[in-house]
């Protein structure tokens, strides 16, 4: 909330304009289906003050039940899935690229299958214009970021230095930043391993 509230008093007292600001912001999995998509893009405008966003990813290529629960698990800490297809949930993004909400829609830990089925949707408007993916030394994803590009969308990368507190990860698992070659790389230019990895 804090950085909420320094960019939005930073736009309203003149310090940065919003036209020189990039704001992307994401679509659950909880608001998947095609008739809360509008809403849940209006509350980020709200909550952000803002008229648009220039980016809105789909953030899983699964949708989960609609609730106040962020991961809605059932007994058997299986996600409870809202039967959603993110085809129609893409179809649905389209609309808010074309109420001006967004500038532009994209997605987020989607394969290559999952990319070719909503290029290859009938009556496509929009590609996605991104695709955000965990990628580090660890995870390079260099044939999927290939992909991407051949068909013009661009990658982002989260977690670039790595995910040591991800709830699959294990203790036995390396930690990008105590990894010997990015130490050597990084005491050569003497730089910390994370500044070597920027």
């Amino acid at each position: 909330m804090h950085d909420l509230y320094v960019c939005q008093r930073s736009t309203d007292e003149g310090v940065v304009k919003r036209e020189d600001l990039f704001i992307v912001s994401k679509l659950w999995c909880t608001f998947h289906l095609p008739s809360l998509v509008r809403g849940a893009c209006e509350r980020t405008l709200r909550d952000l003050k803002l008229d648009f966003l220039d980016l809105y990813l789909m953030h899983f290529p699964m949708g989960a039940k609609p609730g106040d629960e962020l991961f809605p698990f059932d007994e058997n800490q299986q996600l409870i899935s809202d039967g959603s297809n993110f085809l129609d949930t893409w179809e649905a993004m389209e609309e808010l690229v074309d109420a001006g909400l967004v500038k532009a829609i994209g997605i987020s830990n989607f394969n290559k299958d999952q990319i070719d089925a909503i290029l290859n949707k009938p009556g496509l408007k929009y590609k996605p214009a991104n695709n955000q993916i965990e990628c580090h030394p660890f995870l390079t994803q260099e044939k999927l970021i290939n992909y991407c590009h051949s068909k013009g969308i661009s990658v982002t990368a989260y977690s670039p230095l790595g995910s040591p507190d991800r709830p699959w990860g294990s203790s036995d698992h390396p930690t990008l930043l105590e990894e010997p070659r990015i130490k050597v790389i990084a005491d050569k230019h003497n730089k910390t391993p994370a500044q070597a990895r920027a």
